[in-house]
């Protein structure tokens, strides 16, 4: 990421052609979520555990239709992430989570949205490392949180987001494919579907870390967020 404001708006030209997949499917999200409702609703939250007075800064940005965790690339908690060699020259790292097919392609259309959202599929860790300051980062998303952390939770997090790229029989990290100049998309352990997409990872992510927010019922970016003001502080809203 050269600069802030050309990545986030390479990010928005992509994301206003997905739009038009995203809406055309969108009547079948619809109803799945008006059939689903009773059981999103009646699930309950557990206690969780908090390790004491925030150190760390995490920040979680949302342009619409990427949502991605923002790591500080130093301190050894990163070291639990598998593919934290190929990033060390960055001073962060964007870590996002998807379906295989739709995540990497630059034009999906109507039939990789579909197959995203109705039925599990395999999906792909993407990490793209960048040097801008994160408060340029923030200011050309659509919606950014701050959320502090201890480093207890920050390990937790970096655990959970290496847990989700698949290892090889060499034990790297299994490339899927490479993306310009610091972007790698990784092979995923986990499954991607309407009830389980980018948004309900990142909400994932923060409540394995320890935090009191609950992934049940999490699939759009509009209730991610609503929940991580519970958490953190809103740096953008739009």
């Amino acid at each position: 990421m050269s600069d802030a404001r050309g990545e986030f708006s390479v990010k928005k030209s992509a994301t206003s052609r997905r739009h038009g997949v995203l809406r055309q499917t969108g009547a079948l999200v619809l109803i799945a979520l008006v059939l689903m409702m009773p059981c999103l609703c009646a699930a309950g939250r557990d206690a969780v555990r908090n390790d004491g007075a925030g150190s760390r800064a995490v920040y979680i940005l949302s342009n619409g239709f990427h949502t991605g965790i923002i790591l500080e690339m130093n301190g050894n908690e990163v070291n639990a992430l598998p593919f934290a060699d190929s990033f060390r020259r960055y001073r962060y790292i964007d870590a996002g989570w998807g379906d295989e097919v739709f995540y990497q392609d630059p034009n999906p259309g109507l039939g990789a949205g579909v197959r995203a959202l109705m039925v599990p599929t395999s999906s792909v860790v993407r990490i793209e490392g960048f040097n801008a300051a994160i408060g340029d980062a923030a200011a050309w998303s659509d919606s950014a949180v701050k959320v502090m952390m201890g480093y207890g939770q920050y390990h937790r997090l970096c655990e959970y987001i290496g847990a989700s790229v698949l290892m090889g029989p060499d034990g790297a990290p299994v490339i899927a494919s490479k993306r310009g100049d610091g972007v790698i998309f990784y092979k995923s352990t986990k499954k991607y579907d309407l009830f389980n997409t980018c948004n309900t990872w990142v909400a994932g992510g923060f409540r394995y870390a320890g935090l009191d927010i609950s992934p049940i019922g999490v699939i759009t970016a509009r209730t991610l967020f609503r929940r991580l003001r519970n958490v953190g502080a809103v740096e953008v809203a739009r």
